[in-house]
């Protein structure tokens, strides 16, 4: 019997091949995007920096912080469902009497359910995020902000991450990027 892990990692890379053709275009010179095939828009503040994305689940990234990068992932329908992917994020977290979940709040914004998820603690960077005996490097006092918009053709994913004090800073930048999702009719 395939455990439900090793099940999530097949459909997770199954859907990233049928949605790696996904397409990014930048729609006006104020960093306005519109993901061709999704349906949804936004907008990332003039201070964060475009980058090549460092996995092939990434569709974008952008170095927001001297050590902190912003990425956006989308994968078609539920995406394994909101609380394993809640889950499996406060599990990167060490498990100690660091680790805090911040907030967790779901809310409707222009017609899209979104989560936003803000957690704490010493981080458990991966060297090889999709093999789960990979060796593992303690990040002290880090934080994740996630932001998880439920579309009619499937799930985004914006998921920044890097120390706690930077992602702090950058909170107010990552607060006018989720208020600026908007759905895209198409075309």
């Amino acid at each position: 019997m395939i455990s439900k892990y090793y099940f999530s990692i097949f459909l997770f890379f199954l859907l990233n091949t049928a949605c790696s053709n996904l397409a990014v275009h930048e729609m006006t010179k104020y960093d306005t995007r519109h993901l061709a095939k999704g349906d949804i828009a936004y907008k990332v503040s003039n201070t964060w920096v475009k980058e090549p994305a460092s996995n092939s689940m990434r569709l974008e990234q952008y170095k927001i912080a001297d050590n902190s990068n912003l990425s956006v992932s989308f994968l078609p329908g539920n995406a394994g469902g909101l609380d394993a992917n809640i889950e499996r994020w406060k599990n990167q977290f060490s498990q100690d009497a660091a680790f805090k979940i911040l907030e967790n709040t779901q809310f409707n914004y222009h017609s899209i359910p979104v989560t936003k998820l803000y957690l704490n603690g010493n981080y458990l960077e991966s060297k090889d995020p999709f093999n789960p005996s990979a060796q593992k490097l303690l990040r002290e006092n880090w934080a994740a902000y996630i932001i998880v918009a439920e579309t009619e053709s499937g799930t985004w994913f914006f998921k920044a991450l890097g120390p706690a004090s930077e992602l702090k800073l950058e909170e107010n930048n990552l607060d006018d990027f989720r208020r600026s999702f908007a759905v895209k009719e198409p075309q």
